[in-house]
């Protein structure tokens, strides 16, 4: 799933020379869910126990709050770089 795929692009990243400092994911908000998908509190505690001993992945949980404005958009760099410095 997910996380393997951020796994693999770390791998690839680091054969051509980058740096891969950490991963983010981040499980989207009810709003943009669809019908019966499971509330993004279950989903953000399901990705939160799958990365718990994983140095590398980390969980946002901005985008899947009410306070994220259930923007579709990117990311805001702003909440990436202070989720960097943490």
């Amino acid at each position: 799933g997910h996380l393997e795929v951020l796994r693999i692009a770390k791998k690839r990243l680091q054969a051509t020379g980058f740096a891969v400092v950490g991963a983010w994911l981040s499980p989207r908000h009810d709003a943009l869910s669809g019908t019966g998908a499971p509330s993004s509190a279950f989903r953000i505690r399901m990705a939160q126990m799958a990365v718990e001993e994983d140095r590398f992945i980390d969980i946002g949980t901005w985008e899947a709050s009410p306070r994220s404005g259930f923007n579709e958009g990117p990311h805001d760099p702003a909440r990436v770089a202070e989720s960097l410095h943490e």
